[in-house]
């Protein structure tokens, strides 16, 4: 955010990403497109199991690139709306995992913090006893990355965003408390409403799932809730298109500035009349066909490697921004400029970056250690690690190819394309 105050107001804050970060980036969202429609279609087989996953791919695949072609206002208008629901939907899910824990449900059934005792607030996992629970409590965390990606896409409409300055700033804070009051709070609220053992959740790992596997779902049907897991599904259903839609409007504009810095091909520069980068949709769309891997059998497996190939390269990214945020201090530093003068400024920074870093670092090393257990298993492996051999062998062969050398941090540029300091 403290990058996004200082530099222009007409650039979006992914031009400047080096070329590893910027097509990182990009792939994270192609994949998790396919994830996010793969969902779709799961949540459609709540209602029509005799048809084939595909179809509502297809369906929905067409629908949210065709919102992206049109322009950028219909693509505003329509996430309005959608965020307008989801904040609704979840609120009402959340306010209903409480009664169902208080016994306001049918079945008059008060459980209230039973199920953090009995079978307990931590799921064991691999082995017993205290380690088997961290190990549980860290696959957790690995796995919250997914969900956590894209908290940044805030700052991808910044060059099309009025006053940017005052706006982008305030759009991060509604963010964060968003997270606040829905995230953990409605993590709370479900480890009170739904045990972690319950055969509901243990069938949605089988190779056939559906969106009635939802822990929200789960709890309105263990409270005997019989309207209200149609209406949450319909909501789920909200939320996976939703995100489906911002997939494909961040993936192209990424490669329309991949395209602009030099970093792709320059047919993706072009753009429609409306500023639709036309090229970027089609080369983003073409991951849907990725979706269809989901249309198999083994439909959950495949969604797996999904999330861990879009968690890991999510993560590199926030590795990427935390290291440009610290380099951007330090070259403050160095040229004696005041921090103070910028339009936004983090809390307890530099140390909440160098935090983050070191912890998002340990995540991305060890999210495949299960990979291991009980025995080394290939495709799991592959999907949680090889996001690095890519990002890497980008940094590498950009710095083979292009002969680029670190720049000094009383080098940067911090000037051009933005507002003076003073």
């Amino acid at each position: 955010m403290a990058l996004l105050s200082v530099v222009s107001r007409n650039q979006p804050f992914y031009l400047y990403h080096s070329f590893a970060t910027g097509w990182n980036y990009f792939f994270k969202y192609a994949i998790v497109l396919a994830n996010n429609l793969t969902a779709a279609g799961l949540v459609m087989q709540y209602w029509r199991p005799d048809l084939n996953v595909a179809i509502w791919v297809t369906v929905f695949g067409v629908l949210v690139v065709s919102i992206n072609i049109l322009n950028v206002t219909t693509f505003g208008d329509a996430e309005f709306l959608l965020s307008s629901i989801k904040i609704i939907t979840l609120a009402t899910a959340m306010l209903t995992c409480l009664i169902v824990s208080l016994g306001g449900s049918p079945t008059h059934h008060r459980v209230g913090f039973h199920y953090w005792t009995n079978p307990g607030a931590f799921a064991e996992y691999i082995t017993g006893g205290s380690t088997g629970k961290f190990l549980g409590f860290f696959a957790c965390l690995v796995q919250s990355c997914f969900a956590y990606t894209g908290t940044e896409v805030v700052g991808v409409a910044f060059a099309e965003t009025p006053n940017p300055r005052r706006n982008i700033p305030r759009a991060i804070r509604q963010t964060l408390w968003r997270i606040c009051v829905f995230y953990i709070p409605g993590v709370v609220l479900l480890g009170m409403a739904v045990p972690y053992n319950s055969d509901r959740l243990i069938g949605a790992t089988g190779e056939k799932t559906s969106a009635a596997a939802s822990p929200y779902v789960v709890a309105i049907e263990m409270g005997g809730i019989r309207v209200l897991p149609d209406v949450m599904n319909a909501a789920i259903l909200v939320f996976v298109v939703s995100a489906a839609n911002t997939d494909v409007y961040v993936g192209a504009r990424t490669l329309h500035s991949l395209a602009t810095a030099g970093h792709a091909p320059r047919i993706f520069m072009r753009t429609t009349s409306k500023g639709v980068p036309i090229y970027g949709v089609g080369a983003i769309s073409l991951f849907i066909l990725l979706a269809y891997m989901n249309a198999a059998k083994s439909a959950s497996t495949v969604f797996g490697y999904l999330v861990n190939l879009v968690t890991v390269f999510g993560t590199l990214n926030c590795v990427s921004l935390l290291v440009s945020y610290l380099c951007f201090r330090r070259g403050m530093k160095a040229q004696g400029k005041d921090r103070k003068a910028l339009t936004y400024r983090g809390p307890l920074q530099p140390y909440g970056a160098w935090f983050a870093l070191f912890l998002t670092v340990v995540i991305i090393i060890f999210n495949g250690y299960d990979t291991f257990i009980p025995h080394f298993q290939v495709a799991d492996f592959l999907t949680c690690y090889i996001e690095i051999v890519v990002y890497l062998g980008n940094i590498i062969g950009w710095k083979l190819f292009k002969g680029s050398r670190r720049v000094k941090a009383k080098e940067m540029d911090l000037m051009t394309g933005r507002q003076e300091f003073e």
